[in-house]
């Protein structure tokens, strides 16, 4: 799991704050250091595997020993895991189960209708009734005429449907941060944000606009959040000097 959702508000949770009020910010870069371990390897970690790989000392342990307390991680049979990072990715695999299934019953689709346009009577043409014929070729053309619904034109019909697309939308995600030259994390917790503000100005803006529409409009959001950051930049590309990808 290369993302795991992160609420850009998380710093004013109750059991973030506490850990914060006594150990400070070197017990929440822990902390957020041991949540991406997690989600990078999708299951529980040994705790005496995690403590070597991070160095973690006495100090480090007592900070991470507090953590089990006010339970924002949790320990048993000496792994350590994240319950809400466990809940994300038991939903993220079944999410990704349904996506295959629904591409492969697609597929079938149209294989059945590829064989269905290529279907030849063997029967006596001459026996064969002249508006038979001509209705199975206007059957024909109307196949030929089907397509496949673009991604693109896709309309959400809630917030989170349209949330959990475009932070699994991983190579998106990526070509943004290279463009960008920040971190993937970067570019989630900025979409994030986005997302809220456009869902408190209008609660369903996703209801009539297309994926590639809200893509776009983040991406110029997130451009201008730079410039403004860096006080003025030209216009973004990669560092191979290619231009800015079109939206998918």
């Amino acid at each position: 799991m290369k993302y795991y959702l992160h609420d850009s508000n998380s710093f004013n949770d109750e059991k973030i704050t506490l850990l914060h009020i006594n150990y400070g910010y070197e017990a929440l870069g822990l902390f957020y250091t041991i949540i991406e371990k997690l989600a990078a390897q999708e299951k529980p970690i040994l705790e005496n595997v995690l403590i070597s790989q991070l160095k973690i000392g006495k100090k480090l342990k007592k900070q991470l020993n507090f953590m089990y307390e006010i339970d924002i991680l949790s320990i048993n049979n000496g792994e350590v895991f994240s319950k809400t990072l466990l809940n994300f990715s038991q939903k993220y695999q079944i999410k990704k189960e349904k996506n295959t299934k629904r591409v492969a019953e697609w597929r079938k689709n149209q294989e059945i209708k590829k064989n269905v346009t290529c279907y030849e009577s063997v029967g006596n043409a001459a026996k064969v009734k002249k508006s038979k014929v001509n209705k199975e070729i206007d059957n024909k053309e109307n196949l030929k005429n089907i397509q496949k619904p673009k991604k693109s034109a896709i309309v959400f019909n809630t917030f989170p449907e349209l949330q959990e697309e475009l932070i699994n939308s991983e190579t998106w995600l990526l070509k943004l941060a290279q463009i960008y030259n920040i971190t993937t994390t970067e570019v989630v917790v900025k979409l994030n944000i986005f997302l809220k503000e456009q869902s408190a100005d209008d609660d369903k803006f996703f209801l009539i606009r297309s994926l590639t529409e809200i893509k776009r409009h983040f991406r110029n959001t997130l451009k201008l959040n730079i410039v403004k950051e860096k006080g003025g930049i030209d216009k973004p590309t990669y560092k191979t000097g290619k231009p800015f990808p079109k939206e998918s």
